[in-house]
């Protein structure tokens, strides 16, 4: 009897013949990509029941970690460790781990991490964030205010700043991308809410659904972990939680939404290059669902303008092309973009 392509062959034999048909470099990268389909097919084979097998691969193959990390005081020699062997197992349950690690300046960094495998493991993990915040809330005072700090990915920085823009809460976090703190790495932001008490809580309860939508690969987890919750690009100095200055000047400007993107790069790759022109601090503000307010704090003017250069060196060319596009939209499509000089592109 004909297989049922009617050409009397098996179709897996007529897959292995067209590699003998084809150049040897291409002949060879088909039986290798054949070989992993075969490899990968029993997974999923419906036969002996698989179907729920196949959907088990499926729903495995697309699921994330959700992390929380928060700075903590740790002034206290062993605090660290008297936190893990008490609060650690409190917490740990539904899939969830606690983990409290030093990071250097008096300040540990308390990491809850949860395999996105249920709704109950995610929806404990918010809730143990948000316990552990209410138990560390009153270490944390600051000028007579409460100062609470998280350290988040890069990658979430725009859509996190967003969902904040949408809530209708009072005390709006501000998010950090260089500042003087030793274990702020290229891949890490800062989300700083400060606030009096009853404002702060209805902040964070907000901040913490937000991020609790957000999720990371395993391997970012497991490289969190074996660091002591920070990334190994952390730069390496610092002062403490925020860094205090002896004087203060600040710049800041709205900016479009969509220039966060060039100024954070991939995973935050760009903001390496604000962090080596100066030492001053730069952080966003929510603003309106299409901008942003960007802010510099330094304490000298070169400090300040040093920062404006290398976030317009970042942006520029998007600032430029903008330009002409709003150009041609006034003055039609054959006008050319050089016909009318513009002066030096300055974002502040």
């Amino acid at each position: 009897m004909e297989a049922p392509n009617g050409s009397g062959k098996n179709p897996c034999e007529s897959q292995g013949s067209l590699s003998m048909e084809l150049p040897p470099e291409q002949a060879h990268s088909y039986q290798l990509l054949h070989s992993q389909k075969r490899k990968l097919l029993p997974e999923l084979d419906d036969t002996d029941g698989s179907s729920t097998k196949k959907r088990k691969v499926l729903h495995e193959a697309a699921q994330g970690w959700i992390i929380f990390r928060m700075m903590i005081p740790a002034r206290r020699d062993g605090c660290i460790d008297h936190y893990n062997l008490m609060l650690k197992p409190s917490y740990e349950k539904d899939n969830v781990d606690v983990d409290f690690y030093e990071a250097g300046d008096g300040i540990g960094i308390v990491m809850v991490s949860a395999k996105e495998d249920s709704r109950c493991s995610t929806t404990h993990a918010v809730r143990v964030i948000c316990t552990l915040y209410s138990s560390f809330l009153l270490q944390m005072p600051f000028k007579g205010r409460y100062l609470i700090r998280l350290l988040v990915p890069a990658a979430h920085t725009k859509r996190l700043i967003i969902l904040q823009t949408i809530n209708s809460h009072s005390c709006k976090p501000v998010i950090y991308l260089t500042d003087n703190v030793s274990f702020l790495s290229l891949g890490d932001v800062i989300v700083e809410v400060e606030g009096y008490c009853r404002h702060i809580d209805e902040a964070m309860q907000s901040v913490y659904s937000d991020l609790g939508e957000f999720r990371v690969d395993e391997s970012m987890v497991c490289e969190l972990k074996a660091n002591n919750g920070i990334h190994p690009s952390a730069c390496g100095c610092g002062s403490g939680v925020r860094f205090q200055r002896a004087s203060e000047i600040l710049a800041s400007k709205p900016i479009p939404l969509s220039y966060i993107d060039l100024i954070i790069g991939e995973d935050g790759a760009n903001v390496e290059h604000i962090r080596k022109s100066s030492q001053a601090s730069v952080y966003l503000k929510p603003y309106t669902l299409r901008e942003v307010t960007i802010c510099i704090v330094g304490e000298s003017y070169a400090e300040v303008e040093s920062a404006k250069c290398a976030i317009e060196d970042l942006i520029g060319k998007r600032v430029l092309a903008d330009m002409v596009q709003e150009q041609r939209l006034v003055s039609g499509p054959h006008t050319s973009s050089w016909e009318r000089p513009y002066k030096k592109l300055s974002v502040f």
